[in-house]
């Protein structure tokens, strides 16, 4: 696969990275209130929601990296012609 194909295709799985990442952190996003409710009801152990967040956090910060980096690799293949066919097969796991 050529050097340019390679990058595409990690532009594309560091993409797709970052959205499961950023599904993850939603639905832990959903909990939170509930979390924050039961920490302060004493339910929890103290601190949890705050430690919660600290997690959303790290989560946000690697899914901006990881769109940095995919958006370095698809800018250095910004070439149109750079998602080929080989490439294609990379990202989808399927030949046409």
């Amino acid at each position: 696969m050529k050097e340019r194909d390679m990058a595409v295709a990690n532009g594309f799985s560091k993409l797709s990275d970052a959205h499961e990442l950023a599904r993850g952190a939603a639905a832990i996003r959903e909990f939170l209130p509930m979390i924050e409710g039961q920490d302060e009801e004493g339910q929890l152990p103290e601190g949890s929601a705050r430690g919660v967040k600290h997690v959303l956090a790290a989560i946000d910060a690697r899914v901006l990296d990881l769109l940095t980096e995919a958006e370095e690799e698809l800018l250095n293949a910004a070439n149109p012609a750079a998602l080929t066919a080989a490439a294609l097969v990379e990202i989808t796991g399927k030949e046409e």
